[in-house]
């Protein structure tokens, strides 16, 4: 491009001008672009155009998402995004009445009112079992399945701060009176250690459909089965955010870092250094991720990957659909200035035929576990191979290099002893072995205590 020109390469080698536009000093190509759908973009400091059908169209919308603070965002069964604009704590006469925005494929909708069904601002999205979408409003919960909405008036809580849903859509919300079951349009409201006194409960896990994770004031994080109230961990005031995984290891995003509560401890160690961890979100595939300003990533197999592009925000919001895609907000670090939304799409790779492609790994286990000092490490492979097992420490570091040889087809079987390469007896704590056979790689988490 050049001074207010856009210019194509054709076919002979040479440039074309293909676009003038608008005369004035401020319309000049700011930057070309290309999104996944093959569509060319640019913007002149006023409008942008994007190249369709061999011509470049001013492309209008109704509004400006990156200019409305998304809040909460969720993708949905069909693989929509759902993004809602609303601030907690601002007083009712303050409220921007931003709505919500949709977007359906590669278009964007956005609106306060959608049918019948008011949504001036949105705070909090939950998925539901059967794929319907709960939203928190400052006009109650309202509920969305296959592009329609709809007010739930069986559903109202004030000062909430947190819900899930258990498989059989029991509704449990944390609130500043306690912990909110609300089941077949009835509430019960449980009180912590069944104190005579409200207790606020904040940011809630749920585990095998039976352990209820959450955290109080004093930063304490507690479970609940139903029956018996127990701590977990001790106070951490400095925590924002917890998840809890399915080996029940608690990881925790604080003031200065990602960590994991060590029983044996009796504290949280640190994993990954966080400039104000804002929260923490485990996807399906176990990865661990987490944001600070100026680092935000994943932890996986005893690594943490942060992501370049991020380096200069922060977010507090994550949402992930079935097809791998991460979206998140992006804020500077006092969460001031809000830059926009990013999404990632991961790189998938056609299918193969070729008979020589290799084969992954049928399945890998370890037991016990946890384990007190030995446990057993099974793989199945589809056929002979030569294969490397190593054991990481949390950091990264390889402790232990269990076998290097060639193993056949089928279920096979190696023991751990805990040790490291010099024979040294592990401290207690979280351990990830990983196995290589070819190009193929399996991984696990063993939780070791003494």
């Amino acid at each position: 491009y050049g001074n207010k020109m856009l210019y194509k390469l054709n076919d002979s080698k040479k440039w074309e001008q293909v676009f003038v536009l608008e005369s004035g000093t401020t319309y000049s190509p700011q930057f070309l672009t290309v999104t996944p759908d093959s569509i060319v973009w640019t913007f002149d400091d006023q409008n942008v155009y994007r190249y369709i059908e061999d011509k470049w169209k001013l492309y209008e919308s109704g509004f400006d998402l990156a200019s409305d603070v998304v809040t909460c965002h969720v993708y949905t069964e069909n693989g929509d995004l759902l993004c809602g604009h609303g601030l907690r704590g601002i007083p009712p006469g303050e409220r921007e009445d931003k709505g919500l925005s949709i977007r359906i494929g590669s278009e964007w909708q956005n609106d306060t009112k959608f049918g019948n069904t008011e949504l001036l601002n949105v705070y909090q999205f939950a998925k539901m079992p059967d794929g319907e979408i709960m939203a928190l409003t400052d006009g109650g919960y309202k509920q969305y399945y296959n592009y329609s909405w709809e007010k739930i008036d069986s559903v109202f809580v004030y000062n909430q701060y947190d819900m899930l849903f258990e498989e059989d859509e029991t509704m449990w919300i944390a609130s500043y009176y306690g912990l909110i079951e609300h089941a077949e349009d009835d509430y019960t409201l449980h009180i912590p250690f069944d104190e005579d006194k409200d207790i606020p409960v904040y940011n809630l896990s749920l585990v095998d459909e039976e352990y209820l994770y959450m955290q109080l004031l004093s930063g304490d994080i507690i479970s609940f089965d139903g029956d018996i109230w127990e701590t977990v961990t001790g106070s951490n005031s400095l925590i924002n955010d917890f998840a809890v995984d399915d080996n029940l290891m608690i990881w925790a995003a604080s003031q200065v870092s990602l960590a994991y509560w060590d029983k044996e401890l009796n504290r949280f160690v640190d994993v990954v250094e966080l400039d104000n961890g804002r929260f923490v979100y485990i996807d399906e595939q176990g990865k661990i991720w987490s944001s600070g300003h100026g680092n935000t990533g994943y932890f996986e197999n005893g690594v943490w990957n942060s992501i370049p592009e991020l380096s200069d925000y922060a977010s507090d919001a994550i949402s992930t659909s079935i097809d791998g895609r991460v979206a998140l907000n992006v804020f500077d670090s006092e969460r001031e200035e809000f830059f926009g939304l990013f999404e990632y799409r991961p790189q998938t790779m056609g299918v193969s035929h070729n008979e020589y492609r290799p084969e992954p790994l049928i399945s890998t286990v370890n037991h016990p576990n946890p384990f007190n000092a030995i446990t057993t490490i099974t793989f199945e492979l589809p056929k002979a191979s030569n294969v490397s097992i190593s054991v990481y420490s949390i950091s990264g570091q390889l402790v232990k290099t269990i076998a290097e040889k060639r193993f056949p087809a089928g279920k096979n079987n190696v023991v751990w002893n805990s040790t490291s390469d010099t024979g040294r007896k592990l401290a207690s704590g979280l351990y990830i072995y990983r196995i290589i056979a070819g190009s193929s790689v399996a991984s696990g988490k063993m939780l070791l205590l003494r």
